[in-house]
C-alpha cells in the first residue's frame, strides 16, 4: 500500500506543466518566457508572456521559491527542461521554436550528460505569439484642478515609477517637495523605486515595450514630453518608447 501511494506521488510530481495561456501582458516581438532550475535539489519555477527578459527571469525565479540559482530565458518561443529520472544535479535545457523541438532538445542534451539514467521532461513553457501591435497607451491625465495648496515659486509636483513593472503614480501642486514626494510615491501603492520631481513646471514619463523608460521635466507639457521620448529612445532604441504620463503644476 505505501508502495502504490509513493507511485502515485511521483506521478503527480513529474508531470509536465502546461504552459501558461496567452495573455495581453506583452506584444510579438518581445514575448519573454523563464524556467528558472536550482541544480542541487532539481527545483523549477517558470513563467511566459512578460514584455522584458529580467522581468520574466524574476518572476520565474519568484515561483522557485527565490532559490534556484539559474535561469533559461526565451523570447516568442518555447523552453523545456529534463532530468534523469532519479535527480542526480544532472539536467539537460533548450529553447526551440516549438514545445516539441525544445522538449526533443532538452532531452537528448539530458542524456548526453547522462547516459542511461532515462531522462525525462519535467517542464515546458511557450510564449504566446501575437502579431497585433501594442495597445495605446492611456489617455494623459487630463490638467490637474486649481487649488490652494501652493503659491508660486513654490508649487511643486512628482512622478514616482516603479522600473521592474513600469507602474506609477503623479500628484501635482504641493507646498513643498517631500510632500509631492510622499504623494506620488502613495499614488504608486508605496511600491515605486524612482521619484522624479519639479517645481512651477511640469513632468513627462515615457516607457518602451520592453520596459525601458526615460523621464524629463521641462517648462510646458510638450516640451517634456519631447524630451522624456529622446531619453527613452537613447537608451532604448527601436522598442516603440510612448508617453504614459505627464503632469504640470499651476503657476499663480
Amino acid at each position: 500500500m505505501k508502495r502504490l501511494l509513493m507511485l502515485l506521488l511521483l506521478s503527480f510530481v513529474f508531470i509536465p506543466i502546461e504552459a501558461q495561456v496567452a495573455s495581453a501582458r506583452c506584444f510579438k516581438p518581445n514575448c519573454w518566457g523563464a524556467i528558472a532550475i536550482n541544480t542541487r535539489t532539481g527545483r523549477w519555477g517558470w513563467t511566459v508572456n512578460w514584455p522584458s527578459r529580467a522581468i520574466a527571469r524574476s518572476r520565474a525565479n519568484a515561483k522557485c521559491g527565490n532559490q534556484c540559482n539559474r535561469s533559461l530565458v526565451f523570447r516568442n518561443s518555447c523552453g523545456s527542461y529534463a532530468t534523469p529520472r532519479t535527480f542526480n544535479g544532472g539536467y539537460g535545457w533548450a529553447t526551440r521554436t516549438t514545445r516539441f523541438a525544445a522538449e526533443r532538445e532538452a532531452l537528448r542534451q539530458c542524456r548526453r550528460f547522462n547516459p542511461g539514467q532515462g531522462c525525462r521532461v519535467r517542464v515546458w513553457a511557450c510564449t504566446s505569439r501575437q502579431t497585433a501591435s501594442a495597445p495605446p497607451p492611456p489617455p494623459p491625465p487630463p490638467p490637474p484642478p486649481r487649488n490652494q495648496g501652493c503659491f508660486a515659486p513654490n508649487c511643486w509636483g512628482a512622478i514616482a515609477i516603479n522600473t521592474s513593472n513600469g507602474r506609477w503614480g503623479w500628484t501635482v501642486n504641493h507646498p513643498t517637495k517631500s510632500r509631492a514626494h510622499r504623494r506620488a510615491n502613495a499614488k504608486c501603492g508605496f511600491n515605486c523605486t524612482r521619484t522624479l520631481t519639479f517645481r512651477n513646471s511640469c513632468g513627462s514619463y515615457a516607457l518602451s515595450r520592453t520596459g525601458g523608460w526615460g523621464w524629463a521635466t521641462r517648462r510646458n507639457r510638450r516640451a517634456a514630453e519631447r524630451e522624456a521620448l529622446r531619453q527613452c529612445r537613447i537608451h532604448n532604441p527601436g522598442q516603440g518608447c510612448r508617453v504614459r504620463v505627464w503632469a504640470c503644476t499651476t503657476r499663480r
